[in-house]
């Protein structure tokens, strides 16, 4: 049985070769990944049963793209606890309800596949930060550990992901973000005062 990560690119596979069979030609759809499946990759401490992806791509193939998805069969890794567990994208999921910055394309580094140059499909993982934004407006326990995780990588900081989180706040359709942001703020510096002060135990 396959991992998590191998479940997520053979599930974009599987997409591009359904696509290629509808007959849309080479580059045509771009798939941005999102939610815990971007996690994931960056960290590879998060699991879901939902794969969560922005769909980019020309208006004249729209109805392809979502017969294909609607069709498109899940696929099986085995979790943590050694169960098998199905990934599907989730139709449902869209950018447009979730903060995010206007530039989050411009980026994003393109996911190697392996896949043809004539595939249909590219797949691209947005910058830590830009996937942390995202997260900011359901903010669940959860959204916030992936938060301060994203905000780990070497990619990120907390000055440039203050910067841009501010920034899509102020074209964000749901609620005011400032206090938001803040308290995720507050987070963060406990987080380093306590890798502080483990660094001083040892």
């Amino acid at each position: 049985m396959q991992s998590f990560t191998e479940a997520i690119l053979r599930l974009f596979d599987d997409l591009g070769d359904r696509l290629a069979a509808a007959g849309l030609p080479s580059g045509a759809v771009r798939a941005y990944l999102f939610g815990g499946c971007a996690v994931h990759m960056y960290e590879r401490n998060r699991v879901s049963e939902d794969l969560d992806a922005e769909f980019d791509y020309n208006l004249i193939h729209r109805d392809d793209v979502l017969l294909v998805l609607s069709e498109l069969p899940a696929v099986a890794y085995r979790s943590v606890a050694g169960r098998e567990v199905g990934l599907n994208i989730d139709r449902r999921f869209n950018t447009t309800l979730c903060p995010l910055h206007m530039d989050y394309q411009d980026r994003a580094t393109q996911l190697e596949r392996g896949q043809s140059d004539a595939s249909p499909l590219t797949v691209w993982l947005p910058n830590p930060m830009d996937v942390a934004i995202s997260k900011l407006g359901r903010l669940s326990v959860v959204d916030v550990e992936d938060i301060l995780v994203l905000l780990q990588e070497p990619s990120a900081s907390w000055d440039e992901f203050e910067r841009l989180a501010t920034e899509a706040s102020q074209y964000y359709v749901g609620r005011n973000l400032a206090g938001t942001i803040a308290y995720v703020k507050l987070q963060w510096q406990r987080r380093k005062d306590n890798d502080a002060s483990s660094e001083d135990v040892k």
